[in-house]
């Protein structure tokens, strides 16, 4: 089998094991390259013109031009790079995506430099390509904590958060704050004064943050919003806030002797310790966030040692190790207390108000069962389903439901305020599904859809600012400040809704390489493995193969 793979293969493909670092030690681990990224472009174009594939989706894409967007991301115990040709009918289907780089370790802005830094060149060179007199248009793509780590960013958790402005997180707090616009040279200019004054991570606020110089040579303007994580992140934020509000509505109604579950009298008790215990964890995720950015910054000064003067890297790792220690007694006792917390409710299960079990009722009855091992997360399909009209509808109907319910005669001010609560979530989430519906399309986008995202936007944000950050159930976050600032000057340079663009299509191909990966489970040099997981899903995608494949009959209806 291999052979024939290898005889099908039209370009080469490098297996080698290279030293990556894991946890403050080297290892050698199994990486797969394309080294020829610009001649395997040209080979899949050629090829879908001569099977009659390429198009330029009503267009959505200029016909002078070919889109090509490149983006990773970690899946399945490897990395994995890929590009997508966006001229083609599906490009986010598993048989156009082609993978440049895989590599069997994790993500860290260290072990990405090594990978990605001969892919930098190639994107060089394939952005000032041309075919048949077409220009290449190179797009990056990848969730959020991907973006800034290939831009040199310390993460989403940093006073300057974003990756296409300067604002700072404080600033994001008001509505429509102006900041100045990144670009490939500030973000150069700023990491460069970064490292004359030492490299020390704690003032890496004082120069927007960046802390690494950038990994690629795609320009800022040409970075897609991650629209699949907006969604990930906004829909749980007002989900989150709705809890809450439920919750108040929960104790309320405890406090009026209406039954809570078993226990009415401890119920206002046990949502406070729990809601004490989510924000020690919370501040324990951000230590360890910054935890990881420290040993990212050691490893990546390890690597880069050779190029730096020896003063200099000797301050930026004894201001490293400062740090760290610091850091470390910090997450010591978020720990024990954490520790202590959870111990303390390990013997009272958290108790959940009619108005809080209602909302779980919802999510049940239209089938979106949240991941149990992963914080109650919400995934994707989720989103898709939640933000239907029959279930916003849903959701906002059922705390009013359970308080207005006939058998709990519950005083009136307690149903207006419920009331409330239910026009408060039918608006946010509704708005936010007009936002979504409109960002998600595949479609080419007319300078009047731009203008009603821009209005759907700054009405949604409106709201979420009123009913949530006014009232402190939550604070504006980077991917909320994204989809303010940044989403329709973005939708406007590309003139086609992000749903063409963004990542979902690179993350479908962990199960698929899961799946190889069983299949040549025989194979025990774990290199060659990888190799010919590699070489097995190029196959798979090469234009004259997919030609060779009948397409499916449609049946012919036959009257009973």
């Amino acid at each position: 089998m291999r052979q024939q793979l290898d005889e099908q293969m039209p370009f080469n493909i490098v297996a080698e094991s290279v030293p990556f670092l894991s946890s403050g030690s080297v290892e050698l681990r199994p990486m797969v390259t394309l080294p020829d990224v610009v001649g395997t472009v040209q080979h899949y174009l050629d090829q879908l013109e001569a099977t009659g594939q390429l198009c330029w989706h009503d267009g959505a894409i200029p016909s002078d031009e070919i889109w090509v967007k490149v983006g990773g991301d970690h899946g399945g115990h490897s990395f994995k790079m890929a590009f997508h040709i966006l001229n083609v009918s599906h490009p986010n289907a598993l048989r156009n995506i082609i993978p440049v780089t895989v590599f069997g370790a994790k993500d860290t802005a260290a072990n990405l430099a090594t990978a990605l830094q001969p892919l930098a060149s190639e994107i060089e060179r394939l952005q000032a390509m041309q075919w048949r007199g077409k220009a290449v248009k190179v797009l990056l793509y990848g969730d959020y904590e991907l973006q800034t780590t290939l831009y040199g960013l310390s993460g989403s958790s940093g006073v300057h958060p974003c990756l296409h402005c300067k604002v700072t997180r404080s600033a994001m707090q008001h509505p429509q704050p102006t900041a100045a616009q990144r670009s490939l040279d500030t973000l150069r200019a700023d990491h460069s004064a970064f490292v004359a004054a030492g490299a020390r991570l704690v003032d890496a606020k004082k120069y927007t943050n960046c802390i690494r110089p950038p990994m690629l040579p795609i320009a800022l303007e040409n970075v897609v919003i991650p629209v699949l994580h907006l969604d990930l992140g906004i829909f749980p934020w007002i989900f989150e806030a709705c809890t809450r509000d439920c919750q108040t509505l929960d104790s309320a109604l405890a406090a009026t002797g209406v039954t809570v579950d078993s226990d009415s009298a401890n119920y206002s008790e046990s949502v406070a310790k729990h809601q004490q215990l989510s924000s020690k964890r919370a501040d324990l995720e951000q230590e360890e966030a910054i935890a990881q950015n420290l040993r990212d910054q050691l490893e990546w000064l390890t690597i880069h040692a050779a190029n730096l003067a020896q003063p200099q890297v000797e301050a930026a790792t004894g201001g490293i190790q400062a740090q760290a220690q610091q850091n470390a007694q910090q997450l010591a006792r978020l720990q024990e207390e954490v520790q202590q917390l959870s111990g303390a409710l390990d013997m009272q299960t958290r108790l959940h108000g009619p108005c809080e079990a209602s909302l779980e009722k919802v999510l049940q009855d239209y089938n979106i069962c949240r991941q149990r091992y992963h914080g109650g997360a919400f995934i994707g399909n989720h989103i898709h389903r939640a933000l239907k009209p029959a279930v916003i509808q849903a959701l906002a109907e059922a705390p009013l439901a359970v308080v207005s319910s006939p058998e709990r005669e519950s005083p009136q001010s307690l149903v207006d305020n419920a009331r409330i609560v239910s026009q408060r979530y039918r608006d946010l989430l509704s708005q936010f599904a007009s936002c979504r519906r409109r960002y998600s399309s595949c479609s080419a986008m007319s300078a009047e859809d731009i203008q009603a995202i821009e209005s759907d936007v700054r009405t949604f944000m409106a709201t979420a600012r009123k009913e949530i950050v006014q009232r402190n159930m939550g604070n504006v976050t980077p991917k909320l400040h994204l989809l303010e600032c940044h989403l329709t000057d973005s939708m406007a340079r590309f003139r086609v809704g992000l749903g063409l663009l963004a990542e979902q299509g690179g993350e479908s191909l962990h199960a698929e390489f899961n799946d190889l990966t069983a299949r040549h489970g025989g194979i025990v040099n774990e290199l060659e493995r990888l190799r010919t997981t590699v070489k097995c899903h190029l196959t798979s995608t090469l234009p004259s193969q997919l030609t060779l494949i009948p397409k499916r009959q449609k049946r012919k209806q036959t009257d009973d």
